[in-house]
Formats: structure tokens, sequence, C-alpha cells
């Protein structure tokens, strides 16, 4: 049985909860996405009904649909129960958070019947699935932005403005050797705006290294920005913002153009340690897996790529057969999902390429703007 929060009749729904947008699961669907939440976790809609007495429409409900119906898919699962309890009680910032059920749900779209929370000598792994009669682990990871990375992205985003204010026509990279310190941003000004232009890498005070070359007119294909004095080229690769970096440009009547970028290292290191955890779980024997979601991660699939990458090597993570990256996202009033797959050159024991390709499959292309 629905709750009478949720209307009598499919046209009251659509009025009063959608405000007028059809969703876009049918109406069967919907009844069931919301009766399965309803049955299996009554708790959580008490706090949906009152949220949506302040904010009501397809932000609120769409993403509710969707839990539903991933929870309706995979509660024939063996180890569901488990995993909804596991759900319950991690949830965060208010909200549950279904990481391991999305991916079981993704696969069960290609064909694939996954078991959640299997033994592997005497670890629990997220899920197994059988592919070409071979057991795949998998483990699913949801890096989140900590207060730490946080504050390391505000203070590069900090100190690159102050830099493109203090250098007209410049174009400046700073590479710190370490966390980045706001201490020292005083003396790095000040250093920066003392050095002439050069294509020279120059290291200042064992801290980080400096390039300052200036920012030239370019008659090529690019972006443009207008200077005080000129027509200046902001080179692709400085508008591409890999993750450990941010890229401030200026340009206005009153201030020259100028181009900083300014990387620390502190997210390459959270990646890193973040896989190494997980791969604790794996074993050397087996193919393993390894799903990260990265839809609370700004630019979260092109960001972590290379970082995933650069930890494929011969003598470390061979355990490691692929690595597969997805996000999601509200698009339309439909939760949308972008996946990428990452094969690890340097596996052990490389896994299936049928199976990586129907992955890929899943991947929903969308542009956020």
């Amino acid at each position: 049985m629905i709750r009478s929060d949720f209307g009598p009749t499919w046209d009251d729904f659509i009025a009063n909860w959608c405000l007028g947008t059809t969703p876009s699961l049918s109406e069967e669907e919907t009844w069931s996405a919301l009766e399965v939440f309803e049955r299996l976790w009554p708790e959580y809609v008490d706090e949906v009904v009152q949220i949506q007495k302040n904010a009501k429409g397809m932000s609120t409900i769409s993403p509710l649909l969707e839990a539903g119906r991933i929870l309706s898919v995979c509660e024939g699962l063996s180890g569901f129960d488990q995993v909804l309890q596991h759900i319950k009680e991690d949830r965060v910032s208010g909200r549950p958070t279904l990481s391991e059920l999305t991916v079981a749900s993704e696969f069960l779209k290609i064909g694939y019947r996954p078991v959640l929370e299997p033994m592997l000598n005497g670890k629990r792994l997220d899920s197994l699935i059988k592919v070409d009669n071979q057991p795949v682990y998998v483990e699913v990871i949801s890096p989140r932005r900590s207060k730490d990375v946080k504050q390391v992205k505000s203070d590069m985003e900090d100190l690159a403005k102050l830099l493109s204010k203090d250098n007209p026509n410049a174009n400046i990279e700073v590479l710190f050797h370490s966390a980045i310190d706001r201490g020292t941003f005083d003396a790095i000004r000040d250093f920066i705006r003392s050095i002439p232009f050069t294509t020279v890498i120059q290291e200042y005070s064992n801290l980080a290294w400096v390039v300052k070359e200036e920012l030239k007119q370019n008659p090529d294909d690019g972006v443009f920005i207008f200077g005080s004095d000129g027509v200046y080229k902001i080179p692709q690769s400085l508008l591409t913002k890999p993750i450990g970096a941010v890229c401030i440009y200026n340009g206005s009547e009153q201030q020259a153009a100028a181009v900083v970028r300014v990387w620390s290292p502190t997210f390459d290191t959270r990646a890193k340690r973040l896989i190494e955890g997980e791969s604790e779980h794996f074993t050397s024997t087996e193919l393993n897996l390894l799903v990260v979601n990265v839809s609370d991660i700004p630019n979260g699939i092109d960001s972590w790529t290379p970082l995933i990458k650069r930890r494929f090597q011969p003598k470390i993570n061979t355990h490691l057969g692929a690595v597969a990256i997805y996000d999601e996202a509200l698009v339309n009033y439909t939760v949308r999902r972008r996946w990428r797959v990452l094969r690890n050159p340097h596996a052990k024991k490389p896994i299936p390429e049928g199976f990586l390709k129907r992955i890929e499959s899943l991947n929903e292309l969308y542009n956020l703007k």
C-alpha cells in the first residue's frame, strides 16, 4: 500500500508532487518504486514527505523514484538485505548512499546477475558476477571532497586570483612540492612579481616550481579574451583543469589578461590512498574490478582518469584488471549516468574484453553546463 501523502490518483501525484511534470518512469514503475521504498525504508519516506512540504517538484521526486527503482530491481539479489542495512547505517548528508546497489542494477541491465557481499578468504567484497564462467570480484567506492580537500582547493583558487592581478599579460604555473600553505602566499607573490618573463622553470625556496611566461597575442584558433592592450588567446591546455589544479584567467578593460594555474599534490595522494585502501580486499589470484563513483567530485571522470592510469604500473596494482568510473546527474528530471572503463595494461589477470565493452555500453552521454 502507498501512503496517502502521495495522493489517491496518478493525476494527483503529478499535480502535487511533480508540479505538473510527468516522471520519466511509467505510472506502474513509479508506484512500484514508491511502494518498495515505503515497504523497505518507511523512515526515509517520512523525511522525503517532510522535505516535500517546503521543496516541491521533480528535483525532489526524481532521485527518490530512481532510488526506489534500484531497490526494486535489486531486492531479489542474494545479499540484498545486508547491503540495505549498511545503506541505512551509512547514510551521508541525509540521503542514502546507493553506489553498491546502483552498480548492481547497472550490471543487471547488461545481463549479469551479481551476488552481493560475497566472502573471499575471510574478506567481504561488494559483489561477485560470473563472466565467461569465471568469477569477477567487484569493489565500489564513492570518494567525496573532504573538508581538507575543499580547503586546499579554496587556497589554490585564492592564490591564483592574487597572482593574476599581480602579473598582467602573464601565463603563470606554480607547482607546490607539498600541500599548499597560505602562510607562504605573500613571499611567493613577491617572488613571482620580481622575476621576468622566461620559459625557464625556477624554484622558489624549495617550496614550489614556477614558470612565468608572457601571454602573447596569437592569431591561431582558440579561446580569446580581451585585455587592456590587445586580444589574448587562452591555450586549451590551460582551460583544462586536471584534478589538483585550478586555472584563473583575468581580462577586462581595466586589467590586462593573465592566466594562472596552481597545482598541489594533495589530490593525487588522496587518489592513491583510496585505490590502495580498496585493493586490500582483492587477491592476486582472481579477476578484480574496481568501480569508482565520482558524482561528488567536480569534473570527476576526466580528472580522475589520469590519476588512476598513473596507478597502473608493472610493479604495483597488478591485481586490478580494470577500473570503471561513473558519475550521475539529474538531466531533464531524469537520473543519467556516464561510464568510462580503464584497462590495466599490467594486470596479471585481465578482465574479459566483452564484459568491459558491455559496461561501456551503459554510458548515457550528457553535457552539463
